[in-house]
């Protein structure tokens, strides 16, 4: 993961892709064929795993802009530890995802995979800009959950029951499972361990790190700024920050662009020269003010590119036209109203749970997990997300946001106003709106946002259908994607029962 500053995008990530947003011109999109052959090429020179190949295909193949600032070295190390680890790869799935395609490589010396996504180049397709690996894969920790027909709640509800049972044991989840039918919780389940220093279960109550989770609260704030014309979904960097020393090409970036990753903005955290000097900011404006005059990674508009950066200046937009720092605004303005009464600000307490993930050379996840509450300790929560909260925190959200608690449902609507489609994703298809993803259950609009990322010890998810039916919220301090795919196989199940 990158060298950040920013106190929530250091504990917010999630990778996907590129894709134009409707109405927006964008160059051709690269042919599903030659994705899978970029795909193709980087399993071939992993499976050889000859250092001084590998070393030269990230030199020559990779786009020069993926690799500022040290990021030649850290993918070599990437290629070639799951070269070594697997003792070579073999292609065993290549799906679409987003602007790229996400590939199933397994390892040769055992029955493990990795999940690697692999992009052309918006500019150059015969070079690469994503390159990441997403997740290990294996039998035990494959979620075995899925519809059937003829299914009653008691039958799935015993289903996931079982299957909880079952990863806690296989030592694959540990984390907490809420399920709601309207107002009412129908199952809620802990599993695993808190902290491994004193032996603390997982409790019900426990919070866990919210990651980008936390996005959503920022769309809400935003949300409600608008409606109480405080704020325009067109108006631009240069109109409601107009004092901040914007680079040209982001001064007529729109809060639309911002929520929905189409702004451009980016790369700021990455280890620029300086940078670790610089002593903490005192508000959100300040820490903004710090990067403003740096390019966009790509003009406004042009092509979806995930964005904590972009969420961290929202941030300081809501402290500007909200009147309140950022904490304090959704304190006040989102989880009060919402009754959200287990939300943390961003630094841990003892109920907190510690994140548990892979170390970062063992990408088929054969070692054992480490603790990560360094990584995020004492670090305050942002606009990119980093909260702590519990499940029934995210529960009562749903059910605020149904109910029109926070926001008018017009306005819940305008938010969810899909613009990239993120493809096939580990858990199922789904799109990216503005603060939410979205996604189709059975026919039915589901709404969310999931959090965490590899080698943090952080994963969330929450769902709820647009229609107020069914909410999930699965929580777990091990690393993605088990938590992510759980709760969308619960989802789907639910809702294709009769009358849910």
């Amino acid at each position: 993961m990158p060298s950040i500053r920013s106190a929530g995008a250091r504990a917010a990530l999630l990778l996907l892709a590129a894709a134009p947003l409707r109405g927006q011109s964008a160059a051709p999109e690269p042919s599903a064929a030659w994705k899978e052959r970029l795909a193709r090429e980087v399993a071939a020179v992993i499976d050889a795993g000859d250092s001084t190949a590998v070393d030269a295909f990230v030199r020559d193949r990779v786009s020069p802009r993926r690799l500022e600032r040290g990021a030649a070295a850290r993918l070599t190390g990437t290629l070639l530890g799951i070269a070594r680890q697997g003792g070579g790869v073999e292609v065993r799935a290549l799906e679409p995802w987003g602007g790229g395609v996400l590939a199933e490589l397994w390892a040769r010396r055992t029955d493990r995979g990795v999940r690697l996504y692999v992009s052309p180049d918006r500019g150059d397709s015969t070079r690469i800009s994503g390159l990441e690996t997403l997740g290990f894969i294996h039998p035990e920790a494959a979620v075995r959950l899925e519809p059937r027909e003829g299914d009653d709640l008691a039958a799935v509800l015993r289903r996931l029951d079982a299957e909880v049972d079952r990863l806690a044991a296989a030592d694959e989840f540990s984390g907490t499972v809420l399920v709601a039918r309207g107002d009412s919780v129908v199952y809620e389940r802990a599993a695993g361990v808190a902290d491994r220093r004193t032996g603390e279960p997982v409790r019900p109550g426990t919070r866990f790190h919210s990651a980008s989770m936390g996005k959503m609260f920022t769309a809400v704030a935003v949300g409600q700024l608008v409606e109480a014309g405080r704020l325009r979904w067109d108006d631009s960097l240069a109109a409601v920050l107009p004092d901040l020393p914007w680079h040209p090409g982001l001064r007529g970036v729109t809060v639309a662009q911002l929520l929905g990753h189409f702004s451009g903005v980016g790369g700021w955290w990455s280890g620029a020269p300086g940078d670790d000097s610089l002593p903490p900011a005192r508000s959100r404006l300040e820490e903004v003010a710090r990067y403003a005059s740096r390019p966009p990674l790509s003009p406004p508009g042009s092509r979806w590119s995930y964005s904590n950066e972009g969420f961290e200046v929202l941030a300081a937009i809501v402290e500007r036209r909200g009147g309140a720092p950022f904490h304090r605004y959704l304190a006040e303005r989102v989880f009060a109203p919402a009754g959200m009464r287990g939300v943390s600000a961003g630094v841990p307490a003892t109920d907190a749970a510690v994140g548990y993930g892979l170390a970062g050379d063992d990408p088929f996840g054969m070692g054992p997990r480490a603790g990560f509450e360094a990584r995020v300790a004492g670090r305050a929560a942002g606009g990119s997300g980093g909260q702590f909260a519990t499940a029934r925190d995210y529960f009562r959200f749903a059910r605020a946001l149904h109910d029109g608690a926070l926001l008018r449902g017009a306005t819940l609507d305008s938010l969810l106003v899909a613009g990239f489609d993120q493809g096939v994703m580990p858990w199922g298809p789904q799109q990216y709106a503005r603060g939410f993803t979205t996604a189709l259950e059975g026919g039915r609009l589901l709404l969310g946002h999931a959090g965490g990322g590899m080698h943090w010890g952080i994963c969330g998810r929450m769902d709820t259908l647009r229609d107020g039916g069914w909410t999930v919220v699965v929580l777990s301090n091990y690393d993605p994607p088990v938590c992510e795919v759980l709760a969308r196989r619960v989802l789907a199940s639910l809702a294709r029962l009769p009358g849910g």
